[in-house]
């Protein structure tokens, strides 16, 4: 039979949880406290831990209490509330101090931690010859014992030395060794620390450090620390720690979370502070490459922020790239491999420990998901949280995960989201159930629209859905868009269509056509000057389609400059037609090489058309010849399909034999048009 002492809050179904939900540690006790917490919830059992029983301090009478205890709620929602509502009453007087009991594996673990802290703080406390002792580094190794003592003894009276000496964290190098020295008083131990740190001997460089200082870095001996990246976004502190503490005293496990929220993301990797130095080595060597839930864990020495942020520096001066591919996958699984915990489920917890193991051991097999059981969402606010769509959507079934997608450059929100049933039908559900609001919103919209168009005054506010429309898809006063997901070939292939089209909306990949780079086979007849200007031209309109999102590239309009000037609009024509059958000829005598199938698409079966030609004139210059406003040598072309252009451009552009009879080569590119000033056309 167990003694109270022994006895441990009882832990819960949930294996990723880490501390029970309805069981709550209460400090500060007074002898009788269930019915203080019966007034919340019922109660299914609590106790006080008590002192080890001794017939010589407490005779037959009960042992007094050690002042904490345990109350197991039935309810965990009552354990909740009880946390909150009795946070700040005085029972006798007294107000206790309570929060949620650790799992009894998780007790265990800590009580091993804690226990490592505490024979540490011990022996630097209860240990008097710490305080006097004195650890001397750097020595060279040719130095012999004799001259080491004579050394110490300039500081005080010496009661031991020992040398050469080592321990786990004090490791010599190849060229020095270490010495302990042992003083009669604390005093003579703090004056030979002053006086040898940092002191030359024997042509090396003397390091002084008190003893006591070897056992704070049990505490946290910073060399002792590990990083592990690409951590399974199911495992959490008490899984890493079982893991690690086969290997030596883990004194510490941190799971770094997005914005140091508890509720944050995970960030895929994890710090592990061992207390022995040769345990986190040990460490490595059995854990590095180790595979966890597909994922291949890398574990190293944790660097301090100076020496990583220099090995950072350095990485950048030798051109590589310090990004690790671990926290590229971290980043790119993150939406797929943490899972959300099913808040639905049942609290109830089982009396029995073989039950509550095999409760753990089916929380690990996951159910293969379904396809169709991920739902997207847009338009999400950026200040909701992922508790709250669990709330929202767990109406409509059993949820695997509810994830926001951050912006991995800004590390906020995107505004999109997804929410994983465990069953396709009830994803079915709620996508059934989200048009069907979506569908009543847009009814109720278009209904204000028309009555707007009818003479009501008109806002500049969109006009408000009825609440009763979407309010169950409304969410931080978003209302929600809600479409199935797609797999990730789908989602690369929308992508790929997505900047195609955005793409072809400006026509930006027009800007390279007909461009005449230096040292090219086309380029062989252009003088440097001529070279240059075609450069300065390219130059000039990427900056203003770059700086300007109103202009754009006509796939039909040709700029065409450096034109004899004594050609006009006719001659002009006439040179836009004959063009494209000289084109053809070329092409058919194996000169050029034809346009492609895809470009052939636009309208390359269909007659050459010429809707315009325009010889752009000097508006302060006559021709004496003519009469007429002088040519400024540049024009423009427009055809009826962008085929024939793009033939037209082709033959004309960089083309000594265009013009019959003269040697002067076209520069011919696709017009740069505004968007602005053509819907001002269009509408007169």
């Amino acid at each position: 039979m167990p003694t109270e002492t022994e006895l441990a809050p009882i832990t819960l179904t949930e294996a990723n949880d880490r501390r029970a939900k309805s069981t709550l540690f209460v400090r500060g006790l007074p002898a009788d406290f269930e019915s203080f917490f019966s007034e919340v919830g019922p109660v299914r059992s609590s106790f006080v831990v008590r002192e080890k029983r001794s017939e010589e301090k407490h005779g037959s009478g009960k042992p007094p209490c050690k002042g904490f205890g345990f109350v197991q709620f039935a309810m965990s929602e009552d354990a909740e509330r009880a946390l909150e509502e009795l946070a700040t009453t005085k029972f006798r007087n007294q107000v206790l101090s309570m929060e949620l009991a650790l799992k009894r594996q998780e007790a265990t673990l800590d009580k091993q931690s804690q226990e490592a802290k505490e024979k540490a703080i011990a022996l630097r406390k209860e240990d008097p010859v710490l305080r006097r002792t004195v650890i001397v580094m750097g020595i060279p190794k040719q130095v012999h014992r004799k001259q080491v003592v004579l050394r110490a003894r300039k500081s005080g009276i010496v009661e031991s030395v020992e040398y050469p000496w080592q321990d786990e964290l004090h490791v010599p190098t190849d060229d020095t060794a270490i010495a302990r020295v042992v003083y009669k008083e604390t005093d003579e131990a703090t004056k030979a620390i002053t006086q040898l740190n940092g002191r030359e001997f024997k042509n090396g460089k003397l390091t002084a450090t008190p003893a006591s200082k070897r056992v704070d870095s049990m505490l946290n001996d910073k060399r002792a620390r590990l990083i592990v990246r690409n951590v399974p976004f199911k495992y959490r502190e008490n899984d890493l720690r079982s893991m690690f503490a086969k290997y030596g005293t883990v004194t510490d496990v941190k799971l770094p979370r997005k914005d140091n929220k508890p509720s944050g993301l995970l960030r895929g990797f994890a710090f592990i502070q061992y207390a022995k130095l040769a345990d986190a080595a040990q460490a490595i060597k059995a854990l590095n490459g180790t595979v966890l839930l597909n994922r291949t864990i890398a574990v190293d020495w944790a660097l301090a922020k100076d020496q990583y942020d220099q090995a950072m520096k350095d990485a950048m001066e030798a051109g590589t790239d310090a990004t690790t591919s671990s926290s590229i996958e971290a980043m790119v699984d993150a939406e797929h491999d943490e899972e959300y915990p099913d808040l639905s489920s049942s609290d109830e917890e089982e009396g029995e420990e073989g039950e509550e193991e095999k409760e753990e051991e089916d929380a690990t097999n996951i159910v293969p998901m379904e396809p169709g059981c991920t739902l997207f969402l847009r338009n999400v606010s950026f200040d909701t949280e992922e508790s709250s769509l669990y709330e929202m959507f767990r109406a409509y079934g059993k949820l695997r995960y509810c994830r926001i997608t951050m912006d991995h450059d800004t590390g906020r929100p995107r505004g999109t989201a997804f929410v994983c049933f465990w069953k396709r039908v009830d994803a079915d559900r709620c996508l059934a159930e989200a048009e069907k609001a979506n569908y009543a919103g847009s009814s109720v919209a278009s209904s204000d629209s028309s009555t707007n168009r009818r003479g009501v005054i008109k806002s500049v506010l969109s006009p408000e859905v009825a609440s009763s429309a979407t309010q169950a898809f409304t969410l931080d006063g978003r209302v929600l868009n809600v479409t199935r997901a797609v797999d990730r070939e789908q989602a690369a292939k929308f992508t790929e269509e997505g900047v195609k089209t955005r793409a072809d909306k400006r026509n930006l990949y027009l800007l390279n056509e007909g461009l005449i780079t230096e040292g090219s086979p086309a380029a062989a007849g252009l003088t440097p000057v001529e070279l240059k200007k075609r450069a300065e031209s390219h130059a000039l309109r990427k900056n203003q389609l770059n700086s300007r999102p109103d202009l754009f590239l006509s796939k039909t309009r040709l700029s065409v400059r450096n034109l004899p000037l004594d050609m006009d609009d006719k001659g002009l024509r006439r040179l836009a037609i004959s063009a494209i059958g000289r084109f053809k000829q070329e092409c058919k005598d194996g000169k050029r090489a034809p346009l492609t199938a895809e470009e052939r698409e636009e309208g390359w079966s269909r007659m050459p058309r010429v809707v315009q030609v325009k010889v752009v004139r000097s508006k302060d210059r006559t021709d004496t010849s003519t009469g007429q406003a002088r040519s400024t040598g540049f024009s423009f072309i427009e055809y009826g399909d962008h085929a024939h252009a793009l033939a037209a451009l082709r033959y004309l552009n960089n083309n000594p034999r265009a013009l019959d009879g003269q040697k002067r080569r076209l520069i011919v590119e696709f017009a740069i048009e505004n968007a602005q000033i053509l819907k001002r056309h269009a509408y007169g």
